[in-house]
């Protein structure tokens, strides 16, 4: 813990080679927080970017329809429009 505090390092503690969690010290998660206060504030769009990216739905939904074009199983949008 001192190490993450006074000399700012980071370690990933993993359980069967199975990243679990980070051991930060506080200024890391203080400079986060302030950086995320600061992109929330003053770059909504960012902030709705970084929030979706984050999701595993939308990214799930996001994926299958990225592979549902690679295999153009998909409806051409002419085709919605003219209906």
């Amino acid at each position: 813990m001192e190490l993450a505090f006074y000399k700012g390092e980071r370690f990933r503690i993993a359980r069967k080679n199975k990243p679990m969690a980070w051991l930060v010290g506080e200024p890391f998660m203080e400079a986060i927080s302030k950086v995320i206060d600061y992109i929330i504030e003053n770059e909504p769009a960012l902030a709705d970017s970084l929030a979706i990216s984050l999701d595993e739905e939308i990214n799930t939904v996001i994926n299958k329809g990225t592979e549902a074009v690679k295999k153009e199983e998909f409806i051409p949008l002419a085709t919605i429009l003219d209906e």
